[in-house]
C-alpha cells in the first residue's frame, strides 16, 4: 500500500481540533493514498433555506390584508364579469392576481422596508430586521437535554415547525457506496466527463483533548455518532483511532477507565491527547451538508470545553434571500439550490397549491365555526381563523406534495439563467427595482382600499 504523501503547509493554523478534507475515487480505493488538506467550505456554501414557520407568518399577514381589503371592495364579485365566470373561477382569478402580487414586490418590498442597521463601536453596523430573522440559524438549544423527555418531545415539534414533517422530505444520499442510483442533490461531476457520484471526500477530524475532560469528551463523542448514524447523508464509513499522546504512544480508553501503553497518568498528559476520526462521504455535496448541519455545529460549540485549544472552524452565511414564496419552493430535505426556481412557476404552482387548500379547508371550518362558537361571529375574526390554517395546509402539506410530481419541473436550467432579453428577465427573475415592486404592491393593495372608499361613499 503506498505510503501518504508529505504534503507541505505555509503557515498552518495552530489548532487542536482541526478537520481536513481528501478526495479520491471508489475505483481502487485500497490502493489509493489520501492527500489530506485544510477543510475549506465551498464558494456556494450549501444552506438551509428560512424555517417554514417564518416563510408562514410573513404570508399570512399579506394575506390577511389581501381578503380584507378585496372582501370590502367586493373584488370577487367583479371578477365575475356579471356571470361570465363562476364564483370558483373568479376566486381562482383573485388568487393569480394575489400570488403574482406577492412573488414579483410584497413579499421582497416587506423584508427591504422592515431593515434597521444598529451602530456597533466593535464592528460594522449590526443588521435588524425581517430579513436577519429570517436568516437566523435554526434553534439549537432543546439538543443539549436529550434525556429529557418533554424537552424530546419539544425538539420535535420544533423540528416540524421549522423543516415541515419529514415524510415529505427528498431522498437522501446512499449510505451504500455502490447504490446504483444516486439522488441528483447527491450527484458530483468528476474529472473524465463522468456525471456519477464517483468521489468520495474523506473528512479527517483531529481533537486534542484536555485530559482532565476525558469523560466528558467521550460522553459528547457518544452524541456525535448517535447524530452521525441518524443524519450523516452519503456516508460511507467511519474510521475512528485510537487516542495518542504528545510522545506518540497510543492510549485505549475502555467506558470511562484508561489504559496507557506507557503505564502513565494521562492527567500528566502535556498538550491533551490526540483523536483522530475519519468520516468517508459519497460526495462533496453530501460532506457540505452535513458541515451545515445545526445540530453538527451545537456540539461542534459543546466540544470547544473539552479541548486544548478551540477549533476554528466557522462557515460564513451571506445569502441574498428571494420572496418567501420562493424560499418555499425549495423541497424538503434539499439545500438552498444555487439557482432559484423561475418566478412564473413560482407564481403557478402556489397559485394551484392555495386555490386546492382553500377549498379543502372550507369542506371542514363549517363545523368547527360551530364548535368554537364562531358561526355569529364578524367576518375578520373568522378570517383571522382561517386564513393561517389555509396557509397552514398549503406550506407543510399541499406544497411538498406537489413537490413530488413538480420538483424537477421548477429547477432552474443553465440556459435559463442566461435568458437577458425582456419580458422573459422579469418573468424569470423578478423586478430588480425595488421601486418596481413598491409600484406593483401600492397599485393592488392601494386599488383595493380606493375601491372600498369609493364603495362605502355612495
Amino acid at each position: 500500500m503506498n505510503e501518504p504523501e508529505d504534503i507541505e503547509k505555509q503557515n498552518p493554523p495552530d489548532l487542536d481540533a482541526q478537520e481536513t478534507v481528501d478526495s479520491t475515487t471508489l475505483v481502487n480505493t485500497n490502493t489509493t493514498s489520501y492527500d489530506f488538506v485544510d477543510y475549506t467550505p465551498p464558494e456556494k456554501v450549501k444552506i438551509l433555506p428560512p424555517a417554514k414557520y417564518k416563510l408562514c407568518f410573513l404570508i399570512t399577514v399579506l394575506v390577511l390584508l389581501a381578503i380584507w381589503l378585496a372582501d370590502e371592495a367586493n373584488v370577487v364579485e367583479f371578477l365575475m364579469f356579471g356571470g361570465w365566470l363562476s364564483p370558483q373561477a373568479a376566486l381562482f382569478v383573485f388568487l393569480c392576481i394575489t400570488v403574482f402580487v406577492l412573488t414579483y414586490g410584497a413579499l421582497d418590498l416587506m423584508v427591504a422596508v422592515f431593515k434597521f442597521r444598529r451602530s456597533n463601536k466593535n464592528g460594522p453596523p449590526k443588521v435588524l430586521g425581517i430579513g436577519a430573522w429570517l436568516k437566523a440559524p435554526r434553534h439549537t438549544w432543546m439538543y443539549r437535554y436529550q434525556q429529557n423527555l418533554l424537552v424530546e418531545i419539544l425538539a420535535v415539534f420544533i423540528r416540524i415547525l421549522e423543516d415541515g414533517f419529514r415524510m415529505f422530505d427528498a431522498p437522501p444520499c446512499p449510505r451504500n457506496a455502490t447504490a446504483k442510483t444516486i439522488p441528483t442533490k447527491c450527484k458530483n461531476p468528476c474529472a473524465k466527463g463522468k456525471t456519477e457520484g464517483c468521489r468520495q471526500e474523506v473528512l479527517k477530524i483531529e481533537h486534542r483533548i484536555d485530559p482532565d475532560k476525558i469523560q466528558d469528551y467521550n460522553k459528547w463523542e457518544d452524541r456525535m455518532g448517535k447524530l452521525i448514524s441518524e443524519s450523516a447523508t452519503g456516508l460511507v464509513s467511519v474510521e475512528r483511532r485510537s487516542y495518542t499522546s504528545e510522545d506518540g504512544n497510543e492510549i485505549e480508553i475502555i467506558g470511562l477507565e484508561t489504559e496507557t501503553t506507557a503505564s502513565k497518568d494521562i492527567s500528566a498528559e502535556i498538550g491533551g491527547l490526540l483523536r483522530v476520526i475519519k468520516l468517508t462521504f459519497q460526495d462533496i455535496d453530501c460532506l457540505n451538508e452535513w458541515m451545515v448541519l445545526p445540530r453538527r455545529r451545537l456540539l461542534m460549540n459543546d466540544l470547544q470545553r473539552f479541548l486544548v485549544v478551540p477549533d476554528v472552524i466557522q462557515i460564513c452565511l451571506n445569502r441574498e434571500l428571494p420572496d418567501a414564496f420562493t424560499d418555499l419552493m425549495i423541497r424538503q430535505g434539499e439545500s438552498v439550490p444555487n439557482l432559484p426556481p423561475l418566478k412564473w412557476k413560482v407564481w403557478w404552482l402556489i397559485t394551484v397549491a392555495l386555490y386546492i387548500s382553500i377549498n379543502w379547508v372550507s369542506s371542514f371550518m363549517a363545523h368547527y365555526y360551530e364548535f368554537w362558537g364562531l358561526n355569529g361571529a364578524n367576518i375578520r375574526i373568522q378570517d383571522l381563523v382561517n386564513t393561517p390554517i389555509v396557509v397552514i395546509v398549503n406550506t407543510y402539506i399541499l406544497l411538498p406534495l406537489l413537490l413530488f410530481v413538480f420538483d424537477h419541473w421548477t429547477k432552474r436550467t443553465e440556459a435559463e439563467a442566461k435568458v437577458k432579453t425582456e419580458p422573459w428577465r422579469t418573468l424569470y427573475n423578478g423586478f430588480q427595482s425595488i421601486w418596481w415592486k413598491t409600484l406593483l404592491t401600492f397599485a393592488y393593495y392601494g386599488g383595493m382600499a380606493i375601491a372600498w372608499i369609493v364603495m362605502a361613499n355612495k
